[in-house]
């Protein structure tokens, strides 16, 4: 009985923390991005990012190639537009 207390509080609380990581603001996978509509820089920072470059947007299948693909654009000094 006391096992299955433990277990409940446990999985309460990574339902919760769970629930707080998925913000507003938080990223919707799959995601197609550009840098500033620049080819050039979307295909360096597609790359860098392990995602998959169509000849004008990045694929971004996981959170960390969308984090990546955002750190190179703005290493860049480009902006970024994405969609889904």
């Amino acid at each position: 009985m006391a096992l299955n207390k433990i277990f409940s509080f446990f999985l309460v609380a990574v339902l919760a923390l769970v629930a707080m990581s998925q913000g507003a603001d938080a990223a919707t996978i799959p995601s197609w991005c550009n840098c500033n509509n620049d080819q050039t820089r979307t295909k360096k920072a597609c790359s860098t990012a392990g995602g998959n470059y169509d000849g004008s947007s990045c694929g971004l299948d996981h959170i960390g190639k969308y984090n990546a693909f955002l750190m190179s654009c703005s290493q860049q000094n480009s902006s970024y537009k994405c969609w889904h």
